[in-house]
Parts: C-alpha cells; sequence; structure tokens
C-alpha cells in the first residue's frame, strides 16, 4: 500500500507526547487511557519497575536499557 491511499487512517494514527524531561515516556490518549507509557508500547513504567533486573526487562518486554532506565527514573520521581 502507498502511503497516498491511506488517507482514511489519519484519524486513527496516534499522537505522543513526551513527558517533560523525558525522551522515552510518553502520553497518547489512544494508549492505556492516557496514562504514561514507554512511547510506542502500552507498557506503563510502574508496571516493570519490580519485575526483575535491567537485562530481565529488556530481554522480556524487548526495550533498550534506555528505556528501562527511564522507566525506573520516571517512576521513582513521581
Amino acid at each position: 500500500m502507498h502511503i497516498d491511499d491511506m488517507d482514511h487512517l489519519k484519524d486513527r494514527i496516534s499522537v505522543w507526547k513526551l513527558v517533560d524531561g523525558y525522551n522515552h515516556i510518553g502520553i497518547n490518549i489512544d494508549v492505556c487511557g492516557g496514562e504514561p507509557t514507554i512511547v510506542g508500547t502500552r507498557i506503563r513504567p510502574e508496571n516493570i519497575c519490580r519485575y526483575g533486573t535491567i537485562k530481565e526487562i529488556m530481554e522480556d518486554f524487548e526495550l533498550t536499557s534506555d528505556e528501562v532506565v527511564e522507566a525506573i527514573k520516571f517512576v521513582e520521581s513521581v
């Protein structure tokens, strides 16, 4: 499908707004009720912080170390 043929999907394209001070934590009104998540996912930071080691979180949730570390920092700051 060519991008010009996707006009009918424009209203379904989600927009992420980064949380101030974070590069990987954002809010999207169409994801998790507008609660902060790791951008591009439905993973809420508080759901992974007590999960295991950074390496285990990265492997099990397919996240980068930057995403995991930032999620932990976000939860600690709230």
